[in-house]
């Protein structure tokens, strides 16, 4: 059986819990070993431009416990506790001490390439666990190279992998999330769009086929190659997991609304569309509608300051939206099981995770209708146009109907099968065993 060579460069240098891409990696990288015996992890300096070899056990201990385990394979977690033991990280402290631990490997190990001092000065065993982890590594004809994480973030990956493709007969696959940055650049940074579009050129000429996360995502894909003239490659399509931690606790010791609220879940960020409900919410003030509360939870993102000032400083607005970018997962679990229903007004996605967390919890989730987002629920949800913020007002008033709720909630429970990630493991794996 051909060597699988799975890329941890998103996880090693990686502190708190983890969201998106980083969970997927993680949850494949746990698994693996179960399915290809013969498996390789390794990390990418993108300062040595050196690929190294790696181990689950260099991941922080924070990465481990931020995700559940019971649904690994018998015997995964308490290896990985006993890797971590191996580091001399586990003990120095279960709290606070392994992530502290993690930034001084990082720190140190970068350091020493251009100061040797810094060994000196670092412990012996952060010293004895740099030097293990420094082998470069070395490929073998045959291998099979897996990039399932945020490869645009590593500089000179895609080259590293051309080059050694010279002398060396590997395949490349890549996991394809989206192709947002490059289809819409204003929604990013200044210069993000063009370095990802760059990326995306590298991609497509380096790697041998794609996983997508979507029909969606292997349409743009495609039209992409197309478009482009490159030879087509194989595209396939996995689902992703969307089953809930069951570590997470459900607790009311919140700075919540105890009266009915609406949800909306992810990053505030301008291509997630949070302008909607507050227009909603204007239209909604302008005609004497009154609505309950919404409260927008997801880390602070770009783009969006104005959209902040205007929801914290309206003065009718602020009391009808509410702002939390700090959300842990107990306070998400509360939020999620104690409101009325989810709103997603996102203008793109690859896929669109919140949704299906919402009907795993057996929440309707009032939904743009672009993209992916109507693949993962089909007929069970009803969509709206996300330029529109009087479809939204009146999808939002339809579903203030406690009857019409309870019908729909029952087509969840009737209909949507949630997906584990021990599946969407299963489904992954499949497709390296053709390649």
């Amino acid at each position: 059986m051909k060597r699988v060579v799975f890329d941890l460069t998103d996880l090693v240098a990686w502190g708190g819990n983890l969201t998106g891409i980083q969970r997927v990696v993680y949850n494949f990288a746990i698994r693996i070993e179960k399915d290809f015996p013969n498996v390789a992890f390794t990390r990418y300096d993108p300062d040595l431009k050196v690929l190294f070899t790696a181990s689950l056990g260099e991941l922080s201990i924070n990465v481990h416990r931020s995700l559940d385990d019971t649904d690994l394979p018998s015997g995964v977690y308490s290896r990985l506790r006993h890797l971590a033991k191996s580091h001399k990280i586990y003990g120095l402290g279960r709290k606070y001490l392994p992530l502290r631990a993690k930034k001084i490997i990082v720190y140190t190990y970068k350091k020493t390439t251009y100061n040797l001092k810094l060994i000196k000065n670092a412990p012996s065993h952060f010293r004895r666990k740099m030097q293990a982890s420094s082998n470069t590594f070395a490929f073998k004809d045959g291998d099979v190279f897996v990039i399932a994480g945020a490869g645009w973030l590593k500089e000179g990956l895609l080259d590293f992998l051309g080059e050694e493709k010279k002398h060396t007969d590997i395949s490349i696959q890549h996991v394809v999330y989206d192709l947002i940055p490059a289809l819409f650049p204003q929604s990013f940074g200044s210069g993000f769009g063009n370095h990802y579009a760059i990326y995306l050129f590298k991609m497509v000429e380096v790697c041998d086929s794609f996983v997508a996360i979507s029909e969606s995502t292997k349409r743009d894909l495609t039209t992409f190659m197309k478009e482009m003239n490159f030879d087509l490659k194989k595209v396939d399509v996995i689902r992703l997991g969307d089953e809930i931690n069951s570590r997470r606790k459900s607790s009311d010791n919140f700075s919540v609304p105890k009266t009915p609220f609406i949800l909306s879940v992810g990053t505030f960020e301008v291509r997630k569309n949070y302008e909607l409900i507050y227009q909603a919410y204007k239209l909604a003030q302008l005609d004497s509608i009154e609505l309950p509360t919404t409260i927008i939870v997801g880390r602070l993102g770009w783009l969006t300051n104005d959209l902040k000032y205007k929801i914290e400083n309206d003065p009718i607005i602020c009391k009808k939206i509410i702002l939390k970018f700090d959300a842990n997962d107990e306070e998400l679990n509360y939020l999620y099981q104690n409101c009325l229903f989810t709103v997603y007004p996102s203008l793109y996605e690859g896929w669109g995770l919140p949704i299906a967390e919402s009907l795993a919890y057996g929440k309707i989730c009032l939904s743009s209708e672009t993209s992916s987002m109507k693949e993962i629920a089909g007929s069970i949800l009803e969509y709206f146009n996300p330029n529109d913020p009087v479809a939204l007002l009146k999808l939002i008033q339809k579903y203030l109907d406690s009857n019409h709720r309870a019908k729909v909630e029952k087509k969840i429970k009737e209909n949507y099968q949630m997906t584990t990630w021990q599946q969407t493991a299963t489904q992954f794996f499949n497709l390296l065993r053709q390649y």
